[in-house]
């Protein structure tokens, strides 16, 4: 935007689906990548900096039926993932997936249900079901009566809905102390070995945010650094929480 003064490289991305953020991407409130496994930078709706793990919580409802969501705007190949606008291009179309698409709210009628490989456009004020192939048959059963009836469909973050959010991975200090098994952390080639790094931090009792790069696989010049090294600059430059 506009008032932004400094800017930092951020999280990483799949290659299934192509370029799609590892960790939750959201933007004035908005999901646009829903939470993973992995950890977030993230601000609260006053604007504080906010270090942890999102996750989604979710249910579609019709009738006496109920089923979980577990996913929101990113896969999930043995759950239910819902899709909305927010996600911006047609949903995937992995073979053996059960896509439901669904329209306005806030009480949703099915428009189509699509086992097919074709891609799934999904609408501005609705959004797209997506039964994972790998889901029991069960599952999708009961997805595929679900979706003949009006249905309600509640999605939410936990623990809070952030204004805004960027991943990475992994965490390096928490509560001024360096991680535990930051060796091992990605692999051998990862957490053990130096390499350029972008790491935030937060420092001054919360008041400040550090935004540090580590140039690197420049012999003789910059080497980079470590997991364990990259923690221990953070914490040299007063950072109580620091992600890489």
């Amino acid at each position: 935007g506009p008032d932004a003064i400094a800017a930092v490289n951020a999280d990483f991305f799949l290659f299934t689906p192509p370029g799609v953020p590892q960790a939750a991407a959201i933007q004035g409130g908005r999901v646009i990548a829903g939470p993973s496994a992995r950890p977030v930078v993230a601000l609260t709706s006053t604007g504080m900096p906010w270090f942890g793990l999102l996750t989604t919580t979710g249910q579609v409802v019709a009738g006496s039926d109920t089923m979980s969501i577990t996913t929101w705007n990113r896969p999930s190949p043995n759950g239910l993932a819902w899709y909305d606008a927010n996600w911006g291009s047609p949903v995937d179309t992995a073979s053996g997936t059960l896509r439901v698409l669904v329209g306005p709210g806030p009480v949703h009628r099915a428009q189509r249900v699509d086992s097919s490989g074709r891609a799934t456009a999904i609408p501005a004020d609705g959004g797209v079901l997506v039964l994972g192939r790998l889901a029991p048959p069960a599952t999708r059963q009961l997805l595929e009566r679900v979706a003949t009836r009006a249905m309600t469909v509640q999605v939410s973050l936990i623990p809070f809905a952030p204004r805004e959010a960027v991943g990475g991975f992994p965490v390096l200090v928490r509560d001024s102390v360096a991680v535990a098994g930051l060796e091992t952390a990605g692999g051998a080639n990862f957490g053990p070995v130096r390499h350029p790094r972008t790491l935030v931090g937060l420092a001054a009792g919360g008041r400040r945010l550090l935004l540090v790069t580590v140039d690197g696989r420049q012999p003789g010049y910059s080497m980079g650094m470590t997991l364990r090294e990259s923690a221990a600059l953070m914490r040299a430059l007063g950072a109580t929480e620091a992600i890489n």
